[in-house]
């Protein structure tokens, strides 16, 4: 049985600009009905309000102004990903990597929708190619030990989020998630020990279980 809830692997990373409201977008788009940047800034904010049906709908308004923005793809993917509905975000992935094949984000967050439909392999497959492009992405690395600790694979999945830890010491949720592989090992004195980290660097998750089994972390 699991001691601890896995931080969510799904990062999505939003590509963008989304500073002003969406009243200022809106004021825009009044403006000017053709400004697909203005559908693709507000659909930003839209997502970051967990608003997805309407990201969705901005960002299809924005790909129809201009159907050669990459950045348009990828957000709409994430909304469709955060809506569980992974097999179009996969398709909108698909499209932002043709248009862009450098696109590391769009790697990532097609393997964070693989993942989601369970097909861990080819999650695998897209982190390394968004570590490809971008070697110092630890959240990449971090997916991909979610993903190896899905198949069973623990020490690979330790070996990732010790990759992930190097480029960001301060990575709080690897640190649960390399407990809880060293744990399925059957090293719990290494899983208490991850959660201490993760706990002293706010994560409250970590703090909350070693709390409830009176474990000091502070």
């Amino acid at each position: 049985m699991k001691r601890i809830l896995l931080i969510s692997l799904l990062f999505m990373i939003m590509v963008g600009c989304a500073t002003p409201t969406i009243k200022d977008y809106s004021k825009e788009i009044k403006r000017n009905p053709k400004d697909a940047k203005a559908y693709l800034n507000r659909a930003i904010a839209y997502y970051r309000l967990g608003e997805y049906q309407q990201a969705i709908y901005d960002c299809s308004k924005a790909i129809g102004l201009n159907p050669n923005v990459d950045k348009a793809y990828i957000n709409r993917a994430n909304a469709f990903s955060a809506l569980g509905n992974y097999q179009q975000a996969i398709n909108d992935y698909n499209k932002a990597i043709e248009l862009n094949p450098k696109f590391a984000e769009a790697y990532s967050n097609r393997g964070n929708a693989y993942s989601g439909l369970g097909d861990y392999q080819q999650a695998i497959n897209d982190y390394n190619k968004a570590i490809d492009i971008n070697p110092k992405d630890a959240k990449a690395y971090n997916n991909i030990g979610f993903a190896y600790k899905e198949l069973g694979n623990y020490q690979q999945a330790i070996n990732d989020y010790n990759k992930a830890i190097e480029l960001n010491p301060n990575y709080a949720g690897a640190y649960v998630n390399r407990g809880v592989a060293y744990d399925a090992l059957g090293n719990h004195e290494m899983f208490i020990q991850n959660l201490k980290i993760a706990a002293k660097l706010g994560q409250k998750q970590a703090q909350n279980y070693l709390s409830s089994k009176g474990i000091e972390w502070q």
